[in-house]
């Protein structure tokens, strides 16, 4: 018969068909797996300990299937969310922010200054003391992203492959890595999911961290929130 580790202490429980498995922490759960890897590695535990590292990985299995859901893009620029999972250029128009100085406009089209090719965009525009900010932004990675394109800050500058907002497919926790480059030097973008939430209409959660390809250096870490019918909610700029 099965022996599992049900408390996450190192006491443990049988499984049986007559009696309710108890539930456990998270934090007890993350225990036992360790514990699994240990047995793994010194292949000294016994058949008991077998059996709890099934279960636990198989719940892993199962939490990490439960995490994962799709990311709409007009989760990032405010639209109504569809009920299919279909990442489409919708109509935008919205203004956002604590102090309404943000807005979010298209899809449009934009020709590439550099290769003269024209896609469709979105227009981000926010009014500073500096005067008016403009950012454009597409789906990038192959559908993972949407990501910049152009930036009017320190003069304008064109951006390949950039990554600003998560799309698609995603589990709580993932992280994902591309490179690119802004205004011809190389860039790498580390996107991780903080909190994913259940629902298609659920807000989002995630960190957003900006390297220099060339020395490892980290140049931008920020965690961002975006919430249905409301676009970016919340900005953490940890100032480096």
């Amino acid at each position: 018969m099965c022996i599992r580790d049900s408390f996450g202490d190192g006491r443990r429980g049988r499984l049986s068909e007559n009696k309710p498995i108890k539930r456990r922490k998270r934090s007890g759960t993350l225990l036992s797996l360790a514990k699994c890897e240990q047995w793994k590695a010194d292949q000294r535990g016994t058949s008991a300990d077998s059996c709890a590292c099934q279960w636990f990985e198989s719940s892993a299995v199962l939490a990490a299937a439960v995490s994962e859901r799709f990311i709409p893009l007009e989760l990032f620029t405010g639209g109504e969310i569809r009920e299919d999972t279909e990442i489409k250029f919708t109509k935008a128009n919205k203004i956002f922010g604590e102090k309404k100085r943000k807005r979010i406009v298209g899809p449009e089209d934009w020709k590439n200054p550099q290769t003269g090719e024209i896609i469709k965009v979105y227009k981000r525009t926010r009014e500073g003391q500096s005067g008016l900010k403009t950012q454009l932004f597409t789906v990038t990675n192959d559908g993972q992203c949407i990501g910049r394109v152009w930036d009017s800050r320190r003069g304008g500058r064109v951006i390949e492959n950039g990554c600003k907002f998560p799309l698609g497919v995603w589990k709580e926790g993932e992280t994902r890595s591309f490179k690119g480059s802004s205004g011809g030097k190389p860039r790498k973008i580390e996107l991780t999911i903080l909190k994913l939430g259940k629902k298609p209409k659920s807000s989002i959660k995630f960190n957003w961290k900006l390297y220099n390809l060339s020395s490892g250096e980290l140049m931008d870490d920020n965690d961002y929130t975006f919430s249905p019918g409301k676009a970016m909610t919340k900005l953490n700029d940890k100032k480096l």
